[in-house]
């Protein structure tokens, strides 16, 4: 929508890599931030940071999390004072097929491990706190979208949004980008 509302204004360059965590991130910071130095940045992780904590340990470690994440907004905002730069909640869509896939490749408790996600969630808002940066709680979004039809409708798998889930992502995304510019 920017690219089209302000053609030649902005630039974009998506530097997600599926099922990567924090730690991934903060390993390819240099090359795929820092070396880049954007005007505006946008951030969200942290999904994969709960599935695999409970995958290795069996357990959530959203302390860690926090720490990391702390960490690498702080290393970020070091060398690119002035950035602007916004981040968002991970989420989780519960639903059939989420169930059927996960417990298929893993023994973890699902529901324990969605009961766990708002600790995520809440460590990705304390750091936004922390740095004073726009934040927004994507998963009442979400909650909000499945009173209008189905978990399926939104995902095919309970992590990965179909286009209208997309959707709300992108809207939420721009009430935050035009606070920052």
């Amino acid at each position: 929508r920017l690219g089209l509302d302000f053609p030649g204004v902005y630039s974009f360059k998506n530097r997600g890599i599926g099922g990567n965590k924090i730690s991934d991130l903060y390993a390819r910071m240099g090359a795929d931030i820092l070396d880049l130095k954007p005007d505006y940045m946008s951030l969200i992780i942290g999904v994969n940071d709960l599935f695999r904590d409970y995958l290795s340990c069996g357990g959530q470690r959203s302390e860690r999390f926090e720490r990391d994440y702390t960490a690498l907004v702080d290393a970020i905002l070091c060398e690119l004072p002035d950035l602007k730069f916004f981040l968002m909640s991970p989420f989780l869509i519960p639903c059939e097929s989420f169930y059927r896939i996960h417990k298929e490749s893993t023994d973890i408790d699902l529901d324990r491990l969605i009961s766990d996600l708002p600790l995520y969630q809440k460590a990705c808002e304390n750091v936004a706190k922390r740095f004073s940066l726009p934040f927004a709680h994507l998963q009442p979004e979400i909650d909000k979208a499945l009173k209008l039809a189905p978990a399926e409708y939104w995902t095919p798998d309970g992590i990965h949004p179909t286009q209208p889930a997309h959707e709300i992502i992108a809207r939420k995304w721009l009430e935050l980008f035009n606070k920052i510019r």
